[in-house]
């Protein structure tokens, strides 16, 4: 069940939005080995695209984990491997 922020005092708000973001932060934080994991960070993401004006570093943050992720997983079954893209280098025969 979802908190009614009208129901809450000020501290009792940002202590709860504190927690959800020390949360996020150890999503962020751990790779995901999994589908299931790449959706979670997917999730969060697509939150904060709904308001990016507002969660500008945090979108950053999570986009950024979530594509390192996905990468890295895919690096597993790709010859070139994610590194290349990682620097900025196209794979052998690719544009």
């Amino acid at each position: 069940m979802l908190a009614d922020p009208r129901s809450l005092s000020d501290a009792e708000f940002d202590a709860l939005c504190y927690e959800m973001f020390d949360v996020r932060d150890a999503i962020q934080a751990q790779p995901a080995r999994t589908n299931d994991g790449l959706a979670v960070k997917a999730r969060i993401a697509a939150r904060y695209l709904q308001a990016p004006d507002d969660w500008d570093l945090a979108l950053e943050r999570i986009t950024l984990s979530l594509v390192a992720d996905i990468l890295r997983l895919n690096e597993k079954s790709r010859p070139e491997g994610a590194a290349a893209v990682l620097r900025g280098h196209a794979a052998p025969g690719r544009s």
